[in-house]
């Protein structure tokens, strides 16, 4: 049936009248709720009605100020440490874990059969040999370098010969042949190598607890852990020596001149043992080896890397002139290059054959001014050392750190 407009209009009225009494009763029910007040003190906890929950806020007003107060804890400092040492601590863990599980890797099995039964037998101890030590360290060297990272790094035994790897990363390590010259003193500085470098080793594991290795120079790193190496963990790091020691061992003062592990100590003789300690590879303008103030500062080097061979005192220079100085309090002194001095006042340095000789010239292979590691850690982090056998070094066991760079 067709509306009217005014049955229309009396409808819509009618709908708009219900609407607005159901709005009222709903208006009237919300009044009659008890209200609910929220507010938040100034410790940042929440009050409902009055009453104080347990609920702290931190609103953006107090952000900054909450983590002020936290780092002005003087627990959070360690706390922060303990954290992260633990969580690098179980990244070694299972790092260590995976490479147990994937197997291990034995130096030796770089090496040809016959170096490798040669290691083996223990042949190398009473043979010494220059080029298949050589050979040694740079099969190991290019084996090494094909590994991939998380991996344990060790060997069934035997007695390597190991030598400077000459020409390995001369990008890294610097090229040999460099003139430098340095307080008007010119050197020929050759790379840097020590014998077996780790380079860029990752969460690695190195048991070398039943290998032996014997560097056949003086003043020379065996192994180097560096290039951003991360998180290795060295269970045993072998038992390392040098030639010299191997032959002679540390109680060779009262030996002949020949048979010494290093030089006796300037005035040292075997009527006046109290001068020293009986040998030394130091020493001042004055007497012995000069690598305290020599013009050309040997410090920045290793590895026997700058040739001083062919050191020797300039012109003149004699043992009553180097007196006059001292006492005048000159500077000139240290252009001295050392002591032993002969009877004629002049200086001559002992040599590993017995000898003397106007130049520093080497000593069991090395230079004298070089000093020699087991290891060199430099350019890495969470590095853990738990066992190493180190003897017969000028230098020490293990150190940590460069006194300049690779190069």
């Amino acid at each position: 049936m067709t509306q009217s407009n005014l049955d229309q209009a009396t409808l819509i009225i009618a709908r708009a009248t219900d609407a607005a009494q159901k709005d009222a009763a709903a208006a009237k029910k919300l009044a009659e709720s008890p209200a609910v007040a929220a507010t938040i003190d100034t410790e940042g906890r929440l009050t409902l009605n009055g009453t104080a929950s347990d609920i702290h806020i931190i609103t953006p007003a107090k952000v900054s100020e909450a983590v002020g107060n936290a780092f002005a804890d003087v627990k959070t400092p360690s706390l922060i440490i303990t954290e992260q040492a633990k969580f690098e601590g179980e990244q070694i863990e299972a790092a260590t874990k995976i490479a147990i599980e994937k197997g291990k890797f034995y130096i030796e099995d770089a090496l040809t059969p016959e170096l490798r039964k040669k290691v083996y037998d223990g042949w190398y101890k009473n043979n010494p040999s220059k080029e298949d030590a050589l050979n040694i360290v740079r099969l190991i060297q290019a084996w090494y370098d094909r590994l991939p990272s998380n991996v344990f790094i060790s060997s069934r035994g035997g007695f390597f010969p190991v030598t400077k790897n000459t020409g390995y990363k001369p990008e890294y390590y610097g090229a040999d042949g460099r003139q430098i010259s340095v307080g008007g003193m010119m050197l020929t500085v050759n790379g840097q190598q020590p014998c077996i470098t780790f380079h860029h080793s990752v969460f690695n594991v190195y048991d070398f607890s039943l290998a032996e290795f014997c560097v056949e120079e003086m003043g020379q790193d065996v192994f180097h852990l560096c290039g951003k190496s991360e998180g290795n963990t060295i269970l045993h790091g072998g038992k390392i020596t040098t030639r010299a020691y191997k032959d002679y061992g540390y109680t060779s003062g009262m030996a002949d001149p020949d048979k010494r592990w290093i030089p006796h100590i300037d005035g040292w003789t075997r009527e006046k043992p109290h001068i020293g300690t009986g040998m030394a590879l130091k020493g001042t303008a004055e007497a012995g080896f000069n690598t305290t103030t020599l013009s050309h500062d040997v410090a920045r080097y290793m590895n026997n890397s700058a040739d001083t061979s062919g050191v020797q005192q300039p012109e003149g220079y004699t043992r009553e002139k180097i007196r006059q100085l001292h006492i005048d309090e000159s500077s000139q002194r240290y252009r001295s290059v050392g002591g032993y001095w002969n009877s004629d006042g002049l200086s001559q340095f002992p040599q590993d054959d017995g000898t003397v000789a106007p130049t520093f010239g080497l000593w069991r292979g090395g230079q004298v001014w070089s000093r020699g590691y087991g290891w060199r850690l430099f350019d890495c982090r969470g590095t853990e050392i738990r066992y190493f056998d180190v003897r017969g070094f000028t230098g020490g066991a293990v150190i940590a750190g460069l006194h300049g760079s690779p190069s």
